[in-house]
């Protein structure tokens, strides 16, 4: 973005590039507190879907210590239509009288041909196309622009991906990057359930306040789930038993 430095937002986001670094200083972490500065300055920030999250106490968005509960979330049988056959009718021919007397000419039975049987065929469900929040390319390691992050859009998955997901990357220097995508279950019971669920810098605490290099790839099952940094906790996947 070529005047990213003369945006309100700029010299917040992207310091090195607008030379407005401030000092490292060592502070203990507080859970309860604005991310930047540009929570006092933009107007409307709370509205944002990353507001809350960048500018904690402005917002009055600080997280409480909730225990963890998970849903499953029930799956629903097909409908599967069986087959009737139809029933047809078939004319027997007539046997011919015998003639006591003169003979006459033979009588004429006419058969009818049944109709094919009629076929019914079996519908199948209509695989599931999730909508979500999509920016950035996790093949390549692109990440969110800043206009995305701050204001994500929303698209259909393909069919054989119904799970969206958020890879949230923090870094040293307390910069924090996005990738939201749409994935399959595979992707999402790895990279979720396998990799960071189990990760208590990912589930326990905002990983936008660490202050070491991790990267959280939270998966949930709803349409648009993946727009906070922390999906709710009721979306997020659990594999069946």
């Amino acid at each position: 973005m070529a005047d990213i430095c003369s945006n309100p937002i700029g010299p917040a986001l992207c310091a090195k590039t607008c030379h407005s670094c401030q000092p490292a200083t060592t502070v203990a972490v507080d859970t309860c507190k604005d991310h930047d500065s540009i929570c006092s300055t933009m107007v409307g920030i709370c509205n944002n879907p990353i507001g809350p999250t960048l500018c904690a106490k402005t917002c009055h968005a600080c997280p409480t210590a909730t225990p963890s509960t998970t849903t499953t979330t029930p799956t629903t049988q097909p409908n599967t239509t069986t087959p009737t056959p139809s029933a047809t009718t078939i004319t027997t021919p007539t046997t011919p009288s015998a003639a006591t007397t003169t003979p006459t000419a033979p009588s004429i039975t006419t058969i009818t041909t049944p109709p094919a049987p009629s076929t019914t065929s079996i519908s199948t469900g209509k695989a599931i196309e999730r909508l979500c929040f999509q920016c950035g390319n996790a093949d390549t390691a692109t990440y969110c622009t800043i206009s995305e992050t701050i204001m994500p859009n929303s698209y259909p998955c393909t069919q054989d991906k119904g799970f969206c997901m958020t890879d949230v990357y923090q870094h040293t220097d307390t910069t924090t990057k996005f990738i939201r995508r749409c994935v399959n279950e595979t992707t999402c019971n790895r990279q979720w359930y396998e990799q960071t669920s189990g990760n208590s810098e990912c589930v326990d605490v905002d990983p936008t306040t660490v202050s070491s290099a991790i990267t959280c790839s939270y998966c949930c099952t709803t349409d648009n789930c993946n727009s906070l940094v922390v999906p709710d906790r009721h979306t997020l996947y659990k594999p069946k038993p």
